[in-house]
């Protein structure tokens, strides 16, 4: 912000959100360890991982319809 010709810093209005680093195995798998805790999923559930659509990169981790 410029106020009469001095430049002035603006103050962070929220904090910066703590990202959470996930590993693949060298089998090629995902470990995702907060993975209930973050979608509320329960113990048997399944899912499918879809390819992005169209121009966007991200994949999607839907659950299996039955």
């Amino acid at each position: 912000m410029v106020d009469t010709g001095e430049i002035k810093q603006a103050s962070r209005k929220k904090a910066a959100e703590k990202k959470t680093p996930y590993q693949v195995t060298a089998t090629g798998r995902l470990t995702i360890s907060d993975f209930s805790e973050l979608t509320g999923a329960k113990e048997g559930e399944t899912y499918v991982l879809e390819s992005p659509r169209g121009r966007s990169k991200a994949w999607r981790l839907v659950p299996l319809g039955s």
